[in-house]
């Protein structure tokens, strides 16, 4: 009985290594989630989109200068969308967030791969998904914002989408900066985190029912 309920153990503590390096997965509503660091998944390129933008206030008063990049894969769940961007060295401000549109009905994961990254690369510090139905997906640079000179380092967004269409994402600051990407496209009306297991888990599944077994037949003889 000791050995059955030894293996259950490490087969469970295994199994959450594991999962913790995944991402964080973005309910409806889900305001300052950490990101983990977990790299975005692998997929075939499909698009990519370099768009310069300009930050201003309600006076016009232009804050912050730079470019964005996303970079659009498909995979085995559906669309990812890869984001970097830059604060150029004129700018007069940092950038603190950004946001981006219409996820609303689908399922989210999201994540940060440069957390306390290189030299001048600020690290997501929070993630959020809100405006009730999950539309908006803010990634946040609060505590230590994107200031001029600086890059974002690599964020990412992975959907059960099947397809991709034309949308909009801001930078904001002291201003407000609209761009043109792309965002998921195909509606699939669930909310509910995808559950199918990564290899890594279904292997250590089989090597604690391995173990539960062995154990049994032990037990019996």
């Amino acid at each position: 009985m000791k050995n059955i309920i030894m293996t259950i153990m490490v087969g469970l503590f295994l199994i959450g290594t594991a999962c913790s390096a995944n991402a964080e997965v973005l309910l409806p509503g889900a305001l300052n989630v950490a990101p983990s660091g977990a790299a975005a998944p692998a997929g075939t390129y499909v698009t990519s989109i370099t768009d310069p933008f300009t930050g201003t206030d309600i006076t016009n008063t232009v804050y912050y200068t730079g470019t964005l990049t996303e970079t659009v894969l498909k995979n085995t769940t559906g669309m990812l969308f890869e984001y970097s961007f830059s604060n150029n060295i004129s700018s007069k401000d940092a950038i603190t967030q950004l946001a981006t549109l219409n996820y609303s009905g689908y399922t989210v994961s999201a994540d940060a791969l440069m957390v306390g990254g290189q030299a001048g690369t600020p690290s997501v510090n929070g993630m959020d998904r809100s405006n009730g139905n999950g539309d908006v997906v803010t990634f946040g640079w609060l505590d230590n914002p994107v200031n001029p000179g600086q890059s974002s380092g690599n964020f990412w967004i992975q959907t059960n989408a099947p397809s991709y269409q034309n949308g909009s994402t801001q930078l904001l600051g002291a201003g407000i900066a609209s761009t043109s990407t792309d965002g998921p496209a195909g509606f699939v009306p669930s909310e509910t985190p995808l559950a199918t297991p990564e290899p890594a888990t279904m292997s250590l599944l089989g090597m604690g029912l391995i173990g539960l077994v062995k154990a049994r037949r032990q037990r019996s003889v």
